[in-house]
């Protein structure tokens, strides 16, 4: 815990945006935390296994590109050009 605060919050670290997950229950390097990371059900821990989840739902808030409502070919159709 004082390592992420350190990092998050000092030095200027804070400045960047971020999200922070802290599990009540998994040792650090569960990989998936699930079956299919696990060589054993004592590395299963579901409510750890929702970080690759989180993470990838945060990557796309912060780096997916706009899309448009419709598509090109929608917009081709609703002004009658097919």
């Amino acid at each position: 815990m004082r390592n992420c605060r350190s990092w998050l919050w000092g030095d200027g670290y804070g400045l960047e945006p971020f999200e922070l997950h802290i599990f009540e229950e998994g040792p650090h390097g569960l990989a998936f935390s699930d079956q299919s990371s696990a060589e054993s059900l004592s590395q299963v821990y579901p409510d750890a296994a929702k970080w690759a989840d989180l993470a990838g739902e945060w990557l796309k808030k912060r780096f997916a590109l706009p899309l448009p409502e419709k598509s090109s070919f929608e917009k081709l159709l609703e002004n009658g050009g097919i």
